[in-house]
């Protein structure tokens, strides 16, 4: 059962193309900007779990980005082993998730088919189809209808 005072909520923040984990730290400098919106008192604080979207899946001797794979291995993996060694998190009232461009993408799949994980969602520069790899073919995953 969650318990909304125990333990820190938890963001999953995705990249974009072409960057990896640590992009929104180097670049975005997010935990500087975090750090000093926490300490003036304007959020809560909160985790922030960035994971590498740049997954890859071997078809022949071909290597593709495979964005449901990311889905799954968060789902499967990355959500229960966070949240149960640093006890973040532990219920949809204490856990988002939010993308940039690839990022979107990856958030917006895994949001709408996992509702029942995510109570808050940030779309950045969103969009739902994979236009970056041009191959629309490429982007066709057999998904279960949203609801």
């Amino acid at each position: 059962p969650c318990v909304p005072s125990a333990g820190l909520p938890v963001l999953y923040l995705q990249h974009g193309f072409g960057e990896c984990e640590i992009s929104w730290t180097t670049t975005g400098k997010a935990n500087i900007i975090l750090d000093n919106l926490i300490e003036m008192g304007k959020i809560k604080p909160f985790v922030l779990v960035m994971c590498d979207g740049m997954v890859k899946e071997k078809f022949g001797l071909e290597e593709r980005l495979n964005h449901v794979l990311l889905e799954r291995m968060l789902v499967e993996e990355i959500i229960p082993m966070v949240e149960k060694k640093y006890q973040f998190g532990g219920c949809k009232e204490k856990r988002g998730m939010a993308g940039l461009s690839m990022g979107s993408v990856q958030t917006t799949r895994t949001v709408c088919d996992h509702p029942d994980l995510f109570s808050e969602v940030g779309i950045f520069s969103g969009f739902l189809r994979d236009f970056i790899e041009g191959d629309p073919d490429r982007d066709v995953v057999d998904r279960k209808p949203y609801e």
